[in-house]
């Protein structure tokens, strides 16, 4: 069955179609269902809030999805209260040019137990739509309004596609009222708590505890793109735009989930800077904007938005500053800012032949120039090997700032590379050797993942390791001072096999001292997953759960409440936020 991203090509490019998708239902929005979720193949394709003053029984918009192949694809639209199903409609549709199908979810149904789907009081295949009656079997159970039986006088009957819907007639019933077609107006009673979970996914967050988020070209390679602001709203970095010119992008979510629809165009802002730009890392700033680092055709940039997603003209000259200070490559994977508002960008650069890849934090003042004080003339290039890769880098306490990349020490071997820097960019000499510690668990190549500041004061991150063509994913914990914490692991590590090419993209501790982690692998045998391992304080594996609908699991945070949130890819190309509850 085709899927989302599905393209067929016999010969030359196949046609892309539109696919959309109406809802049309008598269950109440103020009272009976607070989300509507619509899936496509299995994959979660958006999920909004219900809004009680939008006219269901008559019919809403709730997806449009471009750019299908023509073929046969599974249409799911559910109607959620307090994250639990109400009801549900499950289609299959054959897609040969743009076309609208409606989803019919009729009180009617309810209850009725149908082997594929329900329609007027009776089962139907899956095929059967308005827009498709010779699929449906039976009689209908209307034609016009008048073969609907009376309701509630707050009611008001409807006829849609041979189902007797019942719509809530203006002003019948108090505010704090719903028309029940049955019985009449009753209460609005409050939404069932969700049910009780250990380590799972929060089911108050977005669809099933996971929200989605359709990037024009999906989410960069990157293990820093999610972080969360101090209201507990949520920004996750993609990209937009076309192939041929890709945007910088940054979505944020409400703490429920959903797409911020005060921030950027419905909660995506983009930004074009070059023919070719990529954001890697997002961070909220103490003034409420918010900067995004990546690059921007072979330059490093950040860029700064206000806290509605335009564009702050005042930071550099348009609103983003690039960074060209190596012959060949400047690139940012990370960035923070310190107290005194100077802005760190780090990542890595290319110094051609004979010094190859370096390790490169670049520091701006809040205006977006250059911040001289800092290293040298604002920048600081390490070079810690024969080549320095992979670089990215994040805030610690007392305006310390972490670096982290994998170094060639040769003459066949990567290690992975941490290091700590003062607000100076002087690399902190009570940390590994001389600012820097090289973590080699064997092997031919060491990665590093992101890491994070530890309760303690040490470090916790992830990575893998690749021996003899197979890749395993390692998280490591170090003290203080850059060794590894022996007690933790095989000697400061934990070494994950999960039966094909392992990587982990970071850790966090937990407010008990246990450790999750994020691992992309295969636990089911088949293709990649996204996974969190959560592992006792000596890295002994306690529980694992397996994120739904992943293919990755790329980045890794902390809320206010302790609970879990990581960023991921979907198996359509989309970016998937799960929260997990600790």
């Amino acid at each position: 069955m085709a899927t989302a991203a599905s393209l067929v090509l016999v010969g030359c490019p196949s046609p892309e179609h539109l696919l959309a998708v109406d809802l049309r239902t008598d269950f109440n929005p103020r009272a009976e269902f607070d989300a509507v979720e619509v899936t496509l193949d299995g994959v979660p394709a958006r999920s909004l809030a219900s809004d009680p003053e939008t006219d269901y029984v008559n019919g809403v918009r709730v997806i449009e999805i471009p750019g299908l192949a023509p073929g046969s694809y599974r249409i799911g639209v559910a109607l959620l209260r307090g994250g639990q199903l109400v009801a549900e409609r499950p289609m299959v549709v054959d897609l040969n040019a743009d076309r609208v199908f409606t989803a019919l979810i009729p009180r009617s149904c309810a209850g009725l137990d149908c082997p594929e789907a329900c329609q007027a009081r009776r089962c139907v295949p899956y095929e059967c739509t308005p827009e498709t009656p010779s699929f449906c079997e039976g009689e209908p159970e209307c034609t016009t309004p008048a073969d609907c039986t009376d309701g509630a006088a707050c009611s008001e009957r409807v006829c849609s596609a041979g189902s007797c819907l019942y719509g809530e007639r203006m002003s019948a019933c108090m505010p704090d009222e719903f028309c029940e077609p049955e019985t009449g107006c009753v209460s609005v009673s409050p939404p069932p708590p969700p049910p009780p979970c250990g380590r799972c996914l929060d089911p108050s967050f977005g669809v099933g505890g996971q929200a989605s988020v359709a990037f024009d070209l999906g989410a960069p390679w990157t293990d820093t793109g999610v972080t969360v602001a101090a209201d507990g709203r949520l920004y996750v970095v993609g990209r937009s735009g076309t192939v041929a010119d890709p945007d910088l992008a940054v979505a944020r979510l409400t703490p429920d989930g959903v797409l911020d629809a005060t921030f950027g165009d419905a909660g995506i802002a983009s930004i074009d800077v070059s023919p070719s730009d990529e954001a890697h890392a997002v961070v909220e700033l103490a003034d409420g904007g918010v900067i995004v680092c990546g690059n921007a055709d072979q330059m490093g940039v950040v860029a700064k938005l206000r806290a509605d997603g335009s564009l702050e003209t005042e930071f550099g000259a348009a609103g983003w500053v690039t960074a060209d200070h190596a012959p060949d490559l400047d690139l940012f994977n990370g960035c923070g800012q310190l107290s005194d508002g100077t802005i760190l960008a780090s990542g890595q650069a290319s110094y051609g032949p004979g010094r190859g890849f370096d390790l490169q934090t670049v520091a701006f003042d809040a205006r977006g120039a250059p911040r001289l004080s800092f290293g040298a003339g604002g920048v600081v290039a390490d070079d810690f090997g024969g080549a320095d890769e992979f670089g990215t880098g994040r805030l610690l306490s007392g305006d310390r700032w972490l670096a982290y990349g994998s170094s060639w020490q040769g003459p066949v071997a990567f290690d992975c590379l941490v290091v700590v820097y003062d607000a100076a960019g002087v690399p902190d000499p009570g940390f590994g050797t001389g600012g820097a510690a090289l973590l080699d668990v064997g092997g031919v190549t060491n990665r590093c993942g992101a890491f994070v500041e530890t309760s303690d004061g040490g470090l916790l991150g992830g990575g893998y390791v690749d021996e003899g063509g197979q890749e395993d994913a390692l998280i490591h914990r170090l003290d203080a001072s850059g060794a590894p914490v022996a007690t933790f692991g095989t000697a400061g590590f934990v070494r994950v096999d999960l039966g094909c090419d392992d990587q982990s993209r970071g850790a966090v501790e937990l407010s008990d001292g246990s450790v999750a982690a994020i691992v992309t692998g295969c636990p089911s045998g088949g293709s990649s997953e996204g996974v969190v391992l959560f592992l006792s304080a000596t890295g002994a594996e306690t529980e694992r759960l397996v994120l739904p609908g992943t293919v990755s699991a790329d980045g890794i945070a902390l809320d206010d409440d302790g609970r879990l949130l990581v960023f991921s890819e979907g198996g359509a190309g989309e970016t998937i936020v799960s929260r997990i509850n600790p």
